[in-house]
């Protein structure tokens, strides 16, 4: 009978640590996970600068709207993730806000660094950024499948010093 109540002892406290582990992500909504997968993709790619998670979050055929146009696939992502690593050593980025719905979420961004590296036609300028963003991503089955960005890249340029910021500098 010892055993018995002893097992029934056991059985409730291992539920009990289950339910308590389960009020996490599962308890979260659509939104609210999607938030979530973002934000640990955007950090852990560019804070801790690990392009390869990239192969986690976004889908294989993802495709980016940005101000260079159309950019497909996650090695052209990865590729451009560790560029901006060596130009910028000291990245650092941001979320701002965050505001999601359905399969969307839409993040306002801040991106700082110093320009020790060189970029593409770009050698290292020493020049600090600090530049903002939006991003919008589109998710399908926990994957990333789709992005819309806009950010400052008349400033972005300025502050690197490849155009004035003022016209009497020109």
């Amino acid at each position: 009978m010892r055993m018995l109540k002893e097992a029934a002892l056991c059985a409730a406290v291992v539920g009990a640590l289950a339910m308590a582990l389960s009020t996490g992500a599962e308890s979260m909504s659509e939104p609210e996970r999607n938030k979530e997968l973002v934000l640990r993709m955007l950090d852990g790619v560019i804070n801790d600068g690990d392009a390869d998670l990239f192969d986690r979050f976004l889908s294989a055929d993802y495709v980016h709207h940005g101000p260079d146009g159309k950019l497909t696939g996650t090695e052209t992502h990865k590729e451009a993730a560790r560029t901006y690593a060596v130009a910028f050593p000291d990245i650092q980025f941001e979320a701002l806000d965050q505001i999601a719905e359905g399969d969307k979420v839409v993040t306002r961004w801040r991106f700082t660094g110093t320009h020790k590296g060189p970029l593409p036609d770009l050698p290292p300028t020493g020049n600090a950024v600090d530049v903002t963003g939006i991003i919008i991503h589109r998710i399908e089955d926990g994957r990333v499948v789709e992005g819309w960005e806009e950010f400052g890249a008349l400033v972005f340029m300025q502050q690197l010093g490849v155009i004035p910021s003022r016209l009497g500098d020109i």
